[in-house]
């Protein structure tokens, strides 16, 4: 198994589907390389199990049978029954929310209201780079807010935010913080994908603040306004978080299965 590097295996990001998990900082921050049946195969450490799914349904049949896959569709899951193989087990895992890039530039009625709210209501300053330290002491005042640290996503969540503070420049992550009397109240950092797709990859607010939320995800919108599509991530199985990214209007909600195989269903008797 081999450490999955963006700059060596850009060819399998290009043939994964559109997500938040097939960004280059993504992979590059915890996915590995699995050769079968000479396919390579993206595979990440299960923190439950610590086996090492798949992320995707494999491209070769042949790797569909005794395996495992944390991010399979509907329609995978009845590919691989319709080739005969048998699905032990399929477990509904997280959505992840897909939106209009227009959209979001656009935003409905009741979303601009959020963003005018917070620009009536503060006096506030847009900056593009921002101190290391402080953005740490704010994240640290971010986490003192957040009502469920025991979520299984915790950890992942709080390791990949430090991998790509380290790495802001190298994976060209378009950054916005806002402050409000000479002090941090948020940020949102956003990544791009392919030509006409990105992804917002963290965004932290200082809960006080009315409309910081929905403003900050507008700001870093226009740093994609040439894009189509963007993911906003999943709803890290957080109710509240969930229903805030369906008042956004997404265009599509995926719901992934983590799904185990065996083998092809024999016939005993014709």
């Amino acid at each position: 198994m081999e450490k999955f590097d963006s700059q060596k295996h850009s060819r399998l990001i290009d043939s994964m589907p559109f997500s938040y998990v097939s960004t280059a900082v993504y992979l590059d921050f915890c996915a590995y390389i699995l050769k079968t049946n000479d396919e390579e195969l993206v595979v990440k450490e299960d923190v439950v199990s610590h086996n090492f799914p798949y992320f995707f349904l494999p491209r070769k049949k042949e790797n569909w049978e005794c395996m495992s896959a944390s991010m399979v569709s509907k329609e995978d899951i009845q590919k691989i029954k319709d080739s005969g193989i048998e699905v032990s087990w399929e477990n509904p895992t997280e959505t992840e929310f897909i939106y209009s890039t227009q959209n979001l530039l656009n935003p409905t009625k009741g979303y601009k209201n959020k963003i005018k709210r917070f620009e009536n209501n503060y006096e506030y300053t847009i900056l593009k780079k921002y101190d290391k330290e402080k953005i740490l002491s704010f994240y640290n005042l971010w986490e003192g807010q957040k009502e469920d640290l025991n979520n299984i996503f915790a950890k992942e969540s709080n390791d990949f935010f430090f991998y790509c503070l380290n790495n802001l420049e190298k994976y060209n992550i378009k950054q916005i913080y806002v402050e409000v009397d000479e002090k941090l109240v948020g940020f949102v950092w956003g990544v791009k994908h392919s030509s006409d797709k990105w992804v917002s990859i963290h965004i932290k607010s200082d809960y006080q603040y009315r409309g910081l939320n929905r403003f900050l995800n507008h700001e870093i919108t226009k740093e994609f306004a040439d894009t189509k599509i963007v993911s906003l991530g999943t709803g890290c199985q957080d109710e509240g978080l969930i229903q805030n990214k369906k008042e956004l209007g997404p265009i599509e909600e995926k719901q992934y299965y983590y799904v185990a195989t065996t083998g092809k269903i024999r016939k005993l008797f014709v």
